[in-house]
């Protein structure tokens, strides 16, 4: 790139290539590719960026924010991120450990990101806080997928179409899911998420730490089917008189889930 100005105010715009950007805690290597404009303090290092444009294989995203010296501490980076084009596929092969992304989708985010400085890993002190929207889900496990496209069935009353879609091993529906959420030390706080698939839908809240040791969901789910509606033969008949006790808030099923 190229840069000019004063020493304590120097304007630098340029490009970046990183061929194997990855994170520790999944070591699954991607291709990163940046256009910066940024202003550097040349007396103590101080960086502001005023955007970055970033590609990370698929999926664009702007970033903006400062990384500051702390003087014998290290950095302190604030940054927004901003990505209106996405895939979450793209973002769960970066961070998780599973050698295939759980899910395919388009993904909109948008969060505030903070690494104060210290002599730990980043998963360990990486704050970040936001909103993510994911369209057109598909899971990449076709058993997994073949679950959500019966229940998605059930949920529509369309219970004799259920078991077919339940095991032909390709996907039916798409599903949309999103999510409030705040991370830190390494613990990921989900106040709500919202997961939907035709005919039904889950609202829940709960938290789920990095590591993978535990996570705990709690919330309900709905379906725009009644609960005799929901299966066939006589399983059908002996539930229509609860189906009152099932009906709540203008759906056909309400329950809680956790």
């Amino acid at each position: 790139g190229q840069f000019e100005g004063r020493l304590d105010h120097i304007t630098i715009d340029g490009t970046t290539t990183t061929p194997n950007f990855s994170l520790d805690i999944s070591d699954h290597p991607l291709p990163l590719e940046t256009t910066f404009h940024a202003f550097v303090d040349g007396t103590n290092g101080d960086t502001t960026l005023a955007p970055v444009q970033d590609t990370l294989l698929r999926s664009h995203f702007t970033t903006q924010g400062t990384v500051v010296n702390i003087h014998g501490k290290g950095h302190d980076i604030n940054l927004t991120v901003n990505m209106p084009h996405g895939r979450i596929e793209d973002l769960l092969e970066l961070g998780m450990k599973s050698p295939q992304p759980i899910m395919r989708g388009t993904v909109t985010l948008n969060a505030r990101l903070h690494i104060p400085p210290g002599d730990v890993r980043v998963s360990q002190k990486l704050q970040l806080a936001g909103n993510v929207h994911i369209q057109g889900v598909e899971f990449t496990n076709a058993k997994l997928q073949d679950r959500i496209d019966s229940l998605s069935m059930r949920a529509q009353g369309k219970a004799g179409d259920s078991k077919s879609a339940g095991s032909d091993l390709k996907p039916e529906v798409a599903s949309q899911m999103t999510v409030d959420f705040s991370l830190g030390n390494a613990l990921l706080l989900v106040p709500s998420l919202h997961y939907e698939v035709p005919g039904g839908a889950a609202q829940m809240h709960g938290a789920y730490w990095l590591n993978g040791s535990a996570y705990q969901f709690l919330g309900h789910i709905s379906t725009t089917a009644m609960a005799s509606q929901m299966v066939t033969g006589w399983k059908s008949a002996l539930l229509t008189p609860f189906d009152p006790l099932f009906r709540k808030h203008g759906h056909g099923l309400e329950l809680p889930i956790s």
